[in-house]
């Protein structure tokens, strides 16, 4: 530690001596100049917040949590919520909303989301507008282009049943309970004889891409995204034959039931049982999306 050393003056010093020394403190020095005080620096002022920090927040364009963060129905506090007022949301969620914000509310915006948050009830509430930005790997788009076709809640309700009926296992009987939530949604006519009136071989689950041309044709739409970040809760993915190391014979389909669009490999999908996406495997050969479509 540096010590600061006192500058010592003889017990016995004349008054001419004294004013030498004033004089010679008072110097001009040849080198530095004069000899000036100098001031402490000034700390610059915090910048003002900025009033709009979403002001490019719209519509189909994808943002990313910065952090964890939440999404409730009002803009209170959120430890003073129940969980049905909010849900929270793990940093680096992706979301995706609808239409532009509605007005800012205490630094809260009201969004409507384009696709659920995966274990979120809520669709429509506030997000803390100073924790969201675009997402870098999509330079702020939706790399999605989710169709405007696509039936959201029928989705969901898919994508819930998928998830009710599964018995923890495969058991080479994915497309009977993959038929079974399809079924039960509505999206396609109770039984194997109806599937085969209607043009939908019931026997293999690779040949469920036959729907596309079936009477049932209208319940579905053709889903063909280009990363594995865009499959919403309720798509039907369907493996074909040997694709992937599926079945050779009959192949495998399976419904999403949770979607993980920052993280896709964590995307979980059920028919008789649960597992998470193969994002390993070719999403442009093998493999087809259907998604229920607005009627």
């Amino acid at each position: 530690m540096r010590s600061e050393r006192t500058l010592q003056f003889p017990a016995r010093i004349s008054k001419g001596a004294l004013a030498l020394l004033v004089a010679v403190a008072a110097c001009k020095s040849e080198v530095s100049g004069p000899i000036k005080k100098i001031a402490p620096p000034v700390k610059p002022a915090a910048p003002e917040p900025t009033a709009n920090p979403l002001g490019q927040f719209a519509a189909n364009q994808l943002y990313m949590a910065m952090q964890k963060t939440y999404f409730k129905i009002n803009t209170g506090d959120s430890s003073k919520l129940s969980a049905t007022e909010k849900c929270e949301i793990a940093e680096n969620t992706q979301i995706v909303l609808k239409a532009p914000p509605g007005k800012v509310l205490n630094k809260h915006w009201n969004v409507e989301l384009q696709l659920r948050i995966p274990g979120c009830s809520l669709e429509k509430g506030y997000l803390f507008a100073e924790h969201w930005r675009q997402s870098p790997s999509a330079g702020g788009t939706d790399p999605c282009g989710f169709p405007t076709t696509l039936d959201i809640e029928k989705g969901r309700q898919l994508a819930q049943e998928a998830s009710r009926i599964n018995i923890g296992r495969f058991t080479g009987r994915c497309y009977e309970f993959a038929g079974i939530a399809i079924e039960n949604v509505g999206l396609m006519p109770k039984g194997a004889g109806a599937w085969r009136a209607a043009g939908v071989p019931p026997e293999s689950a690779a040949d469920f891409v036959r729907v596309e041309n079936s009477s049932q044709s209208g319940n579905f739409e053709r889903l063909r995204p280009n990363t594995w970040a865009c499959l919403p809760e309720g798509t039907i993915v369907v493996w074909d034959r040997g694709v992937c190391g599926f079945n050779a014979t009959h192949g495998h389909i399976e419904v999403v039931v949770s979607r993980n669009a920052a993280y896709p490999a964590e995307t979980r999908l059920c028919s008789d049982g649960c597992q998470t996406l193969q994002t390993k495997c070719s999403i442009n050969s093998g493999v087809s999306f259907f998604y229920p479509k607005k009627r």
